[in-house]
């Protein structure tokens, strides 16, 4: 009898230490991503209190999608040298003391390399979450419904970002979009230090330190050129240097990471047909997305005169689609073929963005609402079936690496649609900006349906 009691015991505190440790690692993940939009409807206020330039609000995004891209896959490597949990702790307590010198910055500079720093937390963080619920959930049956939980907090901290910020701006001020993160980020590193076991460690991890940062000069340097380059002229040396930085930059990282024993980014998994085509159609997928985001978030202050709270629920039928079409496509993934969600996701997607084409500066935003609801729905649909698609695709323990290497192509392709989507913005006149928003709209219509494109010709169909 006492032996089945101390059997109960033991699976009791297993319960709970999994219970917790899935809550404190989904924290942190939303964390994460609801600091990629809600910092969306501040801009405008921030530009406002702090005299920042559209350039300089591009840096703000910017910077901190690109640290996050940057340094994912190095960060899933510093998890299997120093242990998942360790690393995590690290992530998040760098991510919250970033929060509060963003929410403390007295200049726009201060708040870029704040926006910087949140970002390198959040790539140590991204990686060490799944790795604690894979460490934390032994049975396979337990992982896979904790894997979904963890994987659904993503959209629903990118669908009520906008609304939140919107709601904290109109109440609190621009500053408290940032100081949110502290009590969570304290409850995280308390709950993650009492209640989360070290975790294992593998020593002979590489970490492709040379790759890593050819990858850093490479996208800092094209993000550069796009966001200067309406300001200092596109034949400046400056501009011009960056982009010839960024193609060399290029090019010494692929021969690196051919040559290296441990690459921190496998070239031989994009021998797959597949493989490639879901990366490429996941950075397409964010560029039209994060960069629509951007400058919608604009037009609806500056051009529509919306409030912050009012620019938060414009945003709802594109968060609300998105969390729904992300929930309906997880319930029924059994069911569909992930190329089929893919693919009417992408092309969804695509037609919402053409028809931001009808919106005016005096119109009605109803018809504004319903393309977003298309672009939201189809995110929502494809963004899910990417990684499954992949998944399909990739070798036998290469899962984890895979998985990074989608993540870093969709951040990437976020920083990259604020930086060139950006370009066509100017606050001189709404007219001038609703210009903007026509041409924003083109291409990331062209990307979406280029995405659409390539995931019918190279996705396969298999279930």
């Amino acid at each position: 009898m006492a032996h089945t009691l101390t059997e109960t015991q033991m699976a009791q505190a297993t319960k709970k230490t999994q219970a917790l440790t899935l809550v404190i690692v989904c924290v942190g993940y939303f964390m994460v991503v609801l600091d990629t939009t809600i910092v969306n409807v501040a801009l405008p206020a921030i530009q406002s209190n702090l005299g920042a330039s559209v350039s300089e609000l591009q840096w703000i995004v910017d910077g901190y999608v690109l640290a996050f891209a940057c340094l994912l896959l190095t960060a899933g490597a510093l998890g299997d040298r120093f242990g998942a949990r360790q690393v995590f702790l690290l992530g998040i307590a760098l991510f919250t003391a970033a929060s509060i010198l963003c929410g403390e910055a007295p200049t726009i500079a201060i708040m870029i390399v704040a926006r910087i720093i949140q970002g390198i937390g959040a790539a140590l963080i991204i990686p060490a979450t799944l790795a604690l619920v894979n460490e934390a959930y032994p049975d396979s049956k337990a992982r896979a419904r904790a894997v979904s939980i963890w994987g659904a907090i993503a959209s629903l901290g990118l669908a009520v970002g906008p609304l939140v910020g919107g709601i904290l701006v109109d109440t609190l001020g621009w500053r408290s979009i940032f100081m949110v993160n502290i009590p969570f980020g304290i409850a995280g590193i308390v709950v993650a230090w009492r209640f989360i076991r070290p975790s294992t460690r593998v020593k002979e991890s590489s970490l492709d330190l040379g790759a890593q940062f050819m990858a850093i000069i490479t996208l800092a340097a094209l993000t550069a050129a796009f966001i200067e380059g309406k300001t200092l002229g596109w034949n400046s040396p400056f501009i011009l240097g960056a982009f010839i930085v960024s193609l060399a930059g290029l090019v010494v990282f692929l021969l690196l990471e051919h040559r290296a024993p441990a690459p921190m980014l496998p070239l031989k998994l994009f021998a797959n047909p597949t493989f490639t085509a879901t990366n490429v159609a996941g950075l397409l997928l964010n560029f039209g997305f994060y960069g629509q985001i951007f400058i919608l978030s604009l037009f609806f202050q500056q051009a529509r005169g919306l409030s912050s709270l009012e620019t938060g629920l414009a945003f709802l039928p594109l968060a609300g689609s998105t969390s729904l079409a992300s929930a309906l496509i997880g319930r029924f993934a059994s069911h569909t073929s992930p190329r089929l969600a893919i693919t009417c996701g992408l092309l969804l997607s695509g037609i919402g963005s053409l028809g931001l084409l009808f919106t005016t500066t005096a119109g009605s935003l109803l018809l504004t609402e319903c393309f977003l609801f298309l672009i939201g729905s189809g995110v929502g649909l494809a963004g899910p079936q990417l990684i499954t698609a992949m998944l399909l695709h990739t070798p036998q323990g290469r899962a984890g690496i895979a998985g990074g290497v989608l993540n870093a192509a969709r951040q990437t392709g976020g920083a990259l649609g604020v930086a060139l989507l950006g370009i066509f913005i100017s606050q001189d006149h709404p007219a001038l900006l609703i210009n903007g928003l026509h041409i924003a709209a083109v291409i990331a219509g062209a990307a979406f349906l280029a995405g659409w494109a390539i995931t019918v010709r190279y996705v396969t169909r298999e279930q």
